[in-house]
């Protein structure tokens, strides 16, 4: 082989090698970057965690005062100035006390149950195109009242504010569900005084 073909040789020898170290180099480069990466990845995932701080559901808070719900024990018409004054009164007691129109006298048993009530409203019906007092009470209490009015079905109780009875409905069946309708050919000046009474703010 004469001096021409051994440098020509020498020559692609060098060129292989070179190739074959760049390849050998993007091999190795490559599977550390991506394992760089793969690490930068992860430790920015769990520093993000870390930081991250537990989150908890506050419980809901209501500005309406719980509504106390009695037993009729009796009833008997009366005139406004012989009404008892309202006042403070033990929920473990019975009690008497007038409707909010101081036409009739309640005699009334402990209180049964105190509702949580979450909206009152004042509305005309377009069904029956009268006025009625929509009541929504959270879960609880909704799950307690129909407990309640299954123990009182053929019975009256009386809904009970600030020792005036607000509504003493009949109970016919137990009352399911977290919505209540008071009717009772009220006018729009006793639906919004009932409403106003119900949703007592504390």
């Amino acid at each position: 082989m004469d001096q021409r073909t051994r440098a020509a040789a020498d020559r692609r020898r060098k060129f292989t090698i070179a190739i074959v170290a760049a390849v050998v180099g993007v091999a190795i480069v490559v599977p550390i970057a991506g394992s760089l990466l793969v690490q930068m990845f992860s430790s920015d995932a769990a520093s993000e965690q870390s930081n991250q701080t537990p989150t908890s559901t506050a419980p809901p808070v209501y500005t309406i005062k719980p509504l106390s719900v009695r037993p009729v024990i009796a009833v008997e018409g009366v005139l406004p100035e012989t009404c008892p004054p309202p006042g403070p009164s033990d929920p473990a007691v019975e009690v008497r006390v007038c409707d909010f129109t101081r036409t009739a006298l309640y005699t009334l048993g402990p209180q049964g149950v105190a509702l949580q009530l979450v909206r009152v409203d004042s509305l005309l019906s377009p069904i029956t195109n009268g006025y009625i007092v929509q009541v929504a009470m959270n879960s609880e209490s909704a799950s307690a009242f129909a407990d309640y009015t299954r123990s009182q079905v053929g019975k009256q109780i009386a809904f009970v504010r600030a020792s005036t009875v607000v509504s003493a409905p009949q109970i016919s069946e137990a009352v399911v569900g977290d919505l209540l309708q008071l009717s009772g050919n009220l006018t729009e000046q006793q639906s919004d005084e009932m409403a106003r009474l119900l949703q007592d703010e504390t």
